[in-house]
């Protein structure tokens, strides 16, 4: 009798497995903007340095986040995360780039405050444009 339950649970999880009854997931993309236009970078500064454009989705708790994959060329983003309510930072290096790369106080990307930012409802895959500040 033992034997017969533990294959009718077995059973209904992977029924439940199979038929998508886990976490719904969307997929996000959109442009970067400032002033209304895509922003772009090229692969590299004047010194031949890889410069950073970093979009980051952090659920409205703070909790988890999810970076986006960037597309610096063409200023695009895509991310796919669970469904749910998210803030997303933007970080676009200055232009010129940084004053020195070892300077982790000057050169490093800055670290969003966990209520910072607006909130989006991210409930259904979408376009969603970011502007930089």
């Amino acid at each position: 009798m033992h034997i017969r339950k533990l294959l009718v649970a077995f059973g209904a999880v992977l029924f439940m497995t199979a038929s998508g009854c886990g976490p719904k997931v969307v997929k996000v993309s959109g442009r970067i903007l400032k002033d209304g236009q895509a922003v772009t970078i090229s692969d590299s500064d004047e010194q031949g340095m890889s410069m950073p454009m970093t979009v980051v989705f952090r659920t409205e708790s703070g909790g988890q986040s999810y970076p986006a994959k960037v597309d610096r060329s063409a200023g695009t983003y895509e991310v796919t995360l669970p469904a749910g309510k998210y803030r997303a930072s933007v970080f676009v290096p200055p232009k010129g780039g940084f004053p020195d790369p070892k300077d982790k106080k000057k050169g490093g990307p800055p670290i969003p405050k966990k209520d910072e930012g607006e909130i989006h409802d991210l409930s259904e895959s979408k376009t969603l444009d970011l502007t930089v500040k």
